[in-house]
């Protein structure tokens, strides 16, 4: 499955970051492909081209940038950042 959601969101959440506020839907860039049995907490980022497996869990706050893969089965905390 690849997400169709709109570029433009990425920068809506820069905004909210630096004004401190966060966004509670995930934002996945159009070009990444997610699993549907890939669980994303609130507030994670996707970045272009990136690979969400089946059986991954992603906690909140969490980014995953530009070509990342992961694959299930495979759980993440919250906030961390993947490059």
């Amino acid at each position: 499955m690849v997400s169709r959601s709109p570029a433009p969101k990425f920068s809506a959440q820069r905004r909210a970051e630096q004004h401190g506020e966060v966004m509670s839907s995930p934002l996945i860039h159009p070009t990444a492909a997610i699993d549907p049995g890939a669980t994303l907490g609130v507030g994670v980022q996707v970045g272009a081209f990136a690979f969400i497996g089946d059986e991954v869990e992603i906690g909140d706050g969490t980014r995953i940038g530009p070509h990342c893969v992961i694959h299930g089965p495979t759980r993440i905390g919250r906030d961390n950042v993947f490059h």
